[in-house]
């Protein structure tokens, strides 16, 4: 089956109505559209679904055109390989109806794989309120998990859409609507998720990648998303990550970098990441010739 038509059917067969399905299609060059219209033109009366073609610009851009064009109070992203378990919605459903009592920017569920194994970690504690750089950074949660935002969070927080930049973390958006509004962690699986062999796991050493590394190491630095005085370990290793990608695409972000304790520890933390890129360097020329 195709993965896109299981993402369908998985919607489908939910049994609920009263939601929209936005499919923003980045640029494939497959029949996605006809598939789309297919079952738009043969009377799905479950849902409504809306097709949004674009140039290709990665995740990041897609995720802003379904924002942009969303109708609905809450905003879940569903990947094209990924579907839903059964009775996700009622599980979604009964815990939004407790959401919206609140002024939370969401909910995060677990994921878990086709076997049944639950992705990464549990929360400690189920219904617990948290965010993201808490929750990874402090307790140690592991593993994609899928969340659920109210529209207007990403509205007011959308990703930045760097001309040529094809790949840009989730941490950008996520974590900074987290920290802000705070989300509700539930120990309900949510969706299933199966991992492509042509996924971004192959794509560690290609330039577009390493530029979208450097990028998004650059972003959270600039903004201050991880501030070194609550997470200096990882704050540490983004100027790290930031100089090592720069360096593997000879683009350098330093002149960019505003304030002169970012130019300083910038330059701290050089050597570091200098010896680091001296050992990879190899590894991404073979992968870009």
């Amino acid at each position: 089956m195709d993965l896109l038509e299981r993402a369908y059917q998985s919607i489908r067969r939910q049994d609920h109505t009263g939601f929209e399905w936005l499919i923003v299609d980045d640029g494939s060059t497959d029949d996605t559209e006809a598939l789309v219209q297919g079952w738009i033109e043969n009377g799905n009366d479950i849902f409504d679904i809306r097709y949004i073609k674009k140039r290709n610009g990665g995740k990041h851009t897609a995720v802003n055109a379904g924002v942009r064009e969303a109708r609905g109070e809450f905003f879940v992203i569903l990947d094209s390989d990924d579907f839903f378990v059964e009775g996700a919605f009622d599980i979604l459903l009964y815990n939004l109806n407790d959401l919206e009592s609140t002024d939370l920017g969401g909910l995060l569920f677990l994921n878990k794989y086709s076997n049944g194994n639950i992705i990464g970690t549990p929360f400690p504690q189920n219904g617990m309120v948290s965010d993201f750089p808490a929750l990874y950074y402090r307790q140690a949660i592991r593993g994609d998990k899928s969340v659920v935002f109210r529209t207007c969070c990403l509205k007011e927080f959308p990703f930045p859409e760097p001309r040529e930049i094809r790949l840009i973390s989730e941490s950008v958006v996520w974590h900074p609507v987290s920290v802000k509004y705070k989300l509700k962690c539930i120990n309900a699986v949510l969706v299933e998720v199966e991992y492509q062999q042509t996924g971004l796991s192959n794509s560690f050493y290609k330039k577009w990648f390493l530029e979208g590394l450097a990028f998004t190491n650059f972003y959270l630095i600039q903004h201050n998303i991880h501030p070194w005085k609550d997470y200096p370990r990882i704050r540490s290793g983004e100027y790290i990550h930031l100089i090592i990608n720069s360096l593997l695409i000879n683009k350098s972000y330093f002149s960019q970098l505003q304030g002169l304790m970012n130019k300083c520890l910038y330059i701290l933390h050089y050597p570091r990441a200098y010896y680091s890129y001296q050992n990879l360097k190899k590894y991404v020329k073979a992968n870009n010739q």
